[in-house]
């Protein structure tokens, strides 16, 4: 992508998210996008087929970053070597969650909570799949889908208490609601 194109991705980026903070999701036209960025219907599209492929752009970006990028220490934290934990993969992603705290409150809070969820949902699984451990006195699916929606509704009851717990903490209460997951010390399980 050349720096221009660059540029525009970032306006319809910012347009959307202060909207999202300002209306519940389902109302955002892409004309209101499109006029809070100050650009073309055409060039919308040359993005973005649609709201949702945008929402779904914004979301990977930042459940992207915590699994793939790991060459520089950040401003808030440093997790400049690839995490091996799902502790540090769980805190790794909380303080992204809180570094876009007004685009997630916006849509954690409002009706766009499902959208989110479900794009939050699926990254949990196919992350913590990796870590779930058999023979820990129920299913592993099970287990799974226990583990994925507690902590995406731990981040629902953050946002709600405006992110007041460090991202350590937050995932140290998580552990302690899911304590079968510390097997092995949390390091992936081989399958």
């Amino acid at each position: 992508m050349d720096r221009r194109q660059k540029k525009t991705r970032k306006a319809i980026y910012e347009a959307f998210s202060g909207l999202i903070q300002e209306k519940d999701y389902r109302e955002i036209t892409i004309q209101d996008i499109i006029d809070r960025a100050d650009i073309g219907r055409s060039t919308f599209y040359s993005h973005f087929n649609t709201k949702d492929e945008l929402l779904e752009d914004l979301c990977s970006q930042i459940f992207a970053h915590i699994s793939e990028d790991h060459g520089s220490r950040e401003g808030t934290h440093d997790f400049s070597t690839a995490p091996d934990t799902l502790c540090e993969m769980l805190t790794h992603l909380l303080y992204h969650l809180r570094g876009q705290d007004c685009i997630v409150s916006g849509m954690l809070l409002g009706e766009s909570r499902q959208v989110f969820l479900r794009y939050l949902d699926e990254y949990l699984s196919a992350l913590m799949v990796r870590f779930i451990p058999s023979g820990a006195g129920a299913p592993q699916d099970y287990l799974l889908d226990a583990a994925v929606h507690g902590f995406s509704r731990s981040v629902i009851w953050w946002v709600q208490r405006q992110m007041k717990e460090s991202p350590e903490e937050m995932e140290r209460m998580f552990e302690t609601a899911c304590p079968w997951l510390l097997y092995s010390e949390n390091r992936e399980i081989s399958r």
